[in-house]
């Protein structure tokens, strides 16, 4: 009898406690380029505004993850007492940017690459939820 290991999901939403305090951290199993913008308690993490169709998120290169500590302005992320933190994930084409490819991959997973990203539609593909 022959058994096969389950696939890794296609994403996978946490929120950690790091050094700094709580974080988000997103990971992008898929094979694809993906845009996600995440919302705490129902703001964006960037500006800490209301969402609006076509807002634009972060960029995930395939099997990639990546942890947000901070927001655009280096203000930590706003985590209440308790609260939601949503995922929108939107497929689309993406790609390195010309200055990212002459980065090493590891150094590029660890500092995050640039993406040049164009969404197919403003309505997500995926949308998850964890409590905190």
């Amino acid at each position: 009898m022959q058994t096969t290991a389950n696939p890794l999901p296609s994403y996978e939403l946490e929120v950690i406690q790091d050094e700094t305090g709580k974080a988000i951290e997103f990971k992008n199993n898929s094979q694809d380029y993906v845009e996600v913008v995440f919302l705490i308690d129902g703001k964006e993490t960037k500006y800490g505004k209301t969402v609006t169709p076509g807002y634009r998120g972060y960029g995930f290169e395939p099997e990639s993850r990546r942890t947000l500590t901070k927001m655009k302005d280096g203000k930590p992320l706003y985590f209440g007492a308790s609260g939601t933190v949503t995922a929108l994930v939107y497929a689309g084409e993406g790609r390195l940017k010309d200055e990212t490819l002459e980065t090493p991959t590891f150094i590029r997973r660890r500092l995050g690459a640039k993406i040049s990203f164009k969404r197919y539609s403003d309505i997500p593909i995926a949308t998850f939820e964890v409590s905190y």
